[in-house]
């Protein structure tokens, strides 16, 4: 669900030959595989862990990939999730009566700030939606689970670039589009890549109005404890009723749920 580093996997990950049997099993069992792996994997790694030739293994990806059950990763071009599936899990979280520990964390950090929060995940140049609570937004603003979000122009997206190592960042810059959701977007890639210096240093992400009119947002990292960026955490209110300077109020209470998120996110992988 997050940015891993890309290692060979465990010798311990196993999958029962049954779940192959069938084009849908050999699905599944690739869905597992990559849930296991907690990473982005080639074809020929999924062909020897499901015991397939490497071209039954390409056209299943290929299939998927159709499906948007699949990406590719823009610099590797290895393996991930698709938005399609991301959704479906963000859906099936949201509908189950038994709340996850990290919704629990953010349902009392809107409790404490009286604003929305979301949490978002990313892969390559995917920004989604992993799970949000909503404070007194109008319809036509509410973001729905597994939406994706463009990276250049919300809080946590310019928090995630931040994060990146520079041939990363560049790589990622280079297969989006700046498009300018606002009068405030910034769609200049120089200018984007001063202010990604400055929110690097504070590890605070700022969107004043640049994806949605009259909306603010902050964003604080949420890592694991070799560094890893997981995912990010972000408050953001209408301007009318929060400013960035009053949002900035609520960092060290960000950080503090964040700190939750990362321990409920390393001890559920």
């Amino acid at each position: 669900m997050a940015l891993q580093p890309i290692n060979s996997l465990p010798s311990s990950t196993t999958l029962s030959p049954a779940s192959i049997g069938s084009a849908v099993g050999k699905v599944v069992a690739v869905l597992e595989y990559l849930a296991t792996s907690r990473r982005s994997v080639s074809v020929g790694e999924i062909s020897r862990a499901l015991k397939l030739s490497r071209s039954q293994a390409h056209r299943i990806v290929a299939m998927m990939e159709r499906e948007e059950m699949l990406v590719r990763h823009p610099l590797t071009k290895r393996v991930m999730v698709g938005t399609r599936v991301a959704r479906l899990a963000c859906r099936l979280l949201a509908g189950s009566p038994l709340k996850p520990l990290w919704h629990i964390v953010l349902d009392s950090l809107v409790r404490d700030v009286g604003a929305t929060c979301n949490i978002v995940v990313y892969e390559g140049a995917i920004g989604t939606y992993f799970d949000r609570i909503e404070a007194d937004w109008p319809e036509l603003l509410r973001l729905k689970f597994g939406s994706k979000v463009p990276l250049h122009c919300t809080a946590g997206g310019k928090l995630y670039l931040a994060n990146l190592s520079e041939d990363e960042r560049e790589a990622v810059l280079g297969s989006i589009t700046l498009k300018k959701h606002t009068p405030k977007t910034i769609t200049n890639k120089s200018d984007l890549v001063e202010e990604l210096k400055i929110i690097g240093i504070q590890q605070i992400g700022i969107d004043d109005q640049e994806f949605i009119e009259g909306m603010v947002a902050m964003a604080v990292p949420v890592l694991s404890s070799a560094g890893v960026l997981l995912a990010t955490l972000a408050i953001h209110a209408k301007k009318t009723s929060m400013d960035l300077s009053k949002l900035r109020n609520f960092v060290p209470r960000l950080n503090e749920a964040s700190a939750s998120l990362s321990e409920i996110f390393e001890s559920e992988c």
